[in-house]
């Protein structure tokens, strides 16, 4: 059960009728002291958004170039998946890292480094209890249509199953289980997807799997809590 409110609401919009939002996601490697409410050095642009999981391409905000992010990395999560691939697709780079973790009651999570710049190449599994677990702010700049899309949809499919099964529950539990089953809630204002921020590019990472390349694994890795080190 303690992974159904750890990960409950994986991406929740928290703000509303702003330049651009604000959603709320996991971070594993971190605990919850260590963890800013906002990560103001961060952006990220929504890939892709379903009940599987929702894909996010992270990069740093234009006031802050040296965040601590690669060029090209996205976290993808869902209601059992968390997953980071980070890299640098510059032809010059020979670095390769990932983190892909199974959540249940805690989470446990393949960590992986490769190529001539990983600093300590190979791979390892870690597992992070509960207090491992943190949730920050995140700022969406491009994509958070596609949330209120996903929303959208899962709420109606909340609603009509509902009524066919006759439930008691009132629609807003129906939409609370719905948020565990899918690891995305939508808050009931409206959200502008676009704002004066910079757009995010996604640098092509629609797939959640794909491995990106490239990097210095000392420079994400304060960022991360070391998860690769």
């Amino acid at each position: 059960m303690a992974s159904r409110y750890i990960f409950a609401s994986l991406i929740s919009l928290v703000a509303a009728q702003k330049a651009s939002t604000t959603i709320s996601v996991p971070w594993i490697g971190i605990g919850s002291t260590d963890a800013p409410s906002v990560f103001t050095d961060f952006y990220a642009s929504v890939i892709t958004a379903n009940p599987t999981a929702t894909t996010l391409s992270l990069a740093c905000a234009p006031e802050s170039l040296d965040c601590g992010l690669f060029p090209a990395q996205t976290l993808v999560v869902g209601p059992s998946t968390y997953n980071i691939n980070m890299g640098d697709p510059s032809p010059d780079s020979d670095f390769t890292a990932t983190m892909d973790c199974v959540v249940a009651e805690s989470a446990v999570c393949k960590e992986s480094a490769s190529g001539t710049e990983a600093n300590f190449p190979g791979t390892s599994t870690t597992t992070y209890d509960a207090d491992m677990v943190s949730t920050f702010g995140l700022v969406v700049t491009a994509g958070a249509d596609k949330l209120n899309a996903q929303a959208e949809t899962t709420t109606t499919e909340a609603a009509e199953s509902s009524a066919t099964m006759k439930s008691s529950h009132s629609m807003s539990g129906s939409k609370l289980e719905s948020v565990a089953s899918t690891g995305v809630a939508v808050g009931s204002g409206s959200v502008s997807p676009t704002g004066s921020g910079s757009v995010v590019e996604s640098t092509g990472a629609a797939d959640a799997n794909a491995v990106v390349g490239g990097g210095l694994l000392t420079v994400v890795a304060g960022v991360i809590g070391g998860l690769l080190l």
